[in-house]
């Protein structure tokens, strides 16, 4: 989810595109939560929550860092052309 939102948000804006990320992704593991509450055998917990929104987290800095390394990559291709 992560990655996903990651590059969602990019396409939309230059600045601050990690920051929407990582709310958005909060936001989506909250209501994951909420969701579980009306599910008969599911409970819900807020540690579940924070679990979630680590691993969101993960992936938007693994996205970052991938975005990062690609666009190096790219402008050292076009200095040798």
């Amino acid at each position: 989810l992560g990655i996903l939102a990651t590059t969602f948000f990019s396409c939309i804006s230059n600045k601050k595109y990690a920051l929407f990320s990582i709310i958005f992704c909060v936001l989506y593991a909250c209501t994951d939560e909420i969701h579980q509450l009306f599910v008969v055998g599911r409970e819900s917990k807020a540690f579940d929550v924070l679990i979630d929104s680590i691993g969101s987290t993960f992936g938007i800095i693994t996205s970052i860092i991938l975005k990062t390394i690609t666009k190096k990559i790219i402008i050292r291709k076009e200095i040798k052309t």
